[in-house]
């Protein structure tokens, strides 16, 4: 799935603010997450499915004139998701999709898990190839 992803310095911008300015424009999240650690600049992140947003160029602008360089826009990146029961039980999905995705050189920028699903974000060009080579290595086929 092609994303875009969102990242601000939670000092420069406060989350409500970004939140409100993208429910305006209709643009939604897939996932938020907040780096707060104590040794560097708290971050939030917010995935962004591409298919969801019309227009994305009006967006881009948008966020650079209300919010300068305090919130970037990662674009050529996407997720690839492995969906079961049981997939997060343990480690050993988790471990086996990164290790596919290193052997694809597939660089891992980010990785979400739930119960049920675990999926890596990754540059777009590696979304077709590293969906193949999941598939083989958890289905066999």
């Amino acid at each position: 799935l092609e994303m875009a992803v969102l990242s601000a310095a939670s000092e420069r911008v406060r989350l409500p603010e970004l939140l409100e300015f993208l429910d305006a424009r209709g643009v939604r999240g897939r996932a938020l997450s907040f780096d707060g650690l104590q040794a560097r600049e708290a971050r939030m992140f917010i995935a962004v499915p591409l298919q969801d947003v019309h227009g994305l160029e009006a967006v881009r602008r948008d966020l650079s004139m209300r919010f300068g360089e305090a919130v970037s826009l990662q674009e050529q990146v996407g997720t690839v998701t492995c969906v079961g029961a049981g997939i997060n039980a343990d480690w050993a999905y988790l471990r086996r999709a990164l290790s596919a995705a290193e052997e694809l050189g597939a660089r891992v920028h980010a990785v979400h898990t739930s119960p049920l699903q675990l999926s890596l974000l990754v540059d777009k060009a590696h979304l077709k190839p590293l969906t193949a080579r999941l598939h083989r290595e958890f289905l066999g086929t």
